[in-house]
């Protein structure tokens, strides 16, 4: 039981890391920014994200939902994504248990809500996630007897 606790804090701590994550991936990928470098900056004054004011969901409310240098206001969605990414993870652990289901499932959803929020944003569904999440799906899908490599073409088609 204590084992369970312990991990499903962990999925939740990992998720909030993803979801920060994630933020990155929603608002630069549809803009052909790379992921990685530049450091995140304010949209209003430039100025870079300190490490310690780039913890997901704590830095945001022990900022008031401000930038530090300029004050500006910043979007709920940046904490609402971390802690959404974080229920998911939890939910995944919680409905896998300790599996590798668990991850698989974790980063479905996770690709899922990053898809969902760009497509929300800018009505697109960039091939630089969806091509690489097929694959993944493809290659991940032996580990998830749940899904069958069958019903995704099927699913597509009945879409269309």
């Amino acid at each position: 039981m204590q084992l369970e606790i312990l991990l499903g804090i962990y999925a939740a701590l990992f998720g909030l890391i993803v979801g920060s994550y994630l933020n990155v991936v929603i608002y630069r990928v549809p803009l052909g920014i790379s992921t990685v470098l530049p450091r995140s900056r304010c949209p209003q004054c430039g100025a870079a994200i300190r490490a310690v004011d780039n913890v997901p969901v704590l830095s945001f409310l022990l900022l008031r939902g401000r930038c530090r240098q300029c004050g500006a206001h910043i979007s709920w969605r940046y904490p609402a994504i971390e802690a959404a990414t974080a229920a998911l993870f939890v939910a995944c652990f919680l409905r896998f248990g300790i599996s590798l289901e668990t991850p698989v499932a974790a980063l479905f959803t996770a690709l899922l809500l990053a898809l969902a929020m760009i497509d929300y944003d800018h009505m697109i569904l960039p091939d630089v996630l969806t091509w690489p999440g097929i694959a993944l799906g493809i290659l991940l899908q032996p580990l998830v007897p749940w899904a069958r490599l069958w019903e995704g073409p099927w699913g597509a088609m009945a879409l269309r």
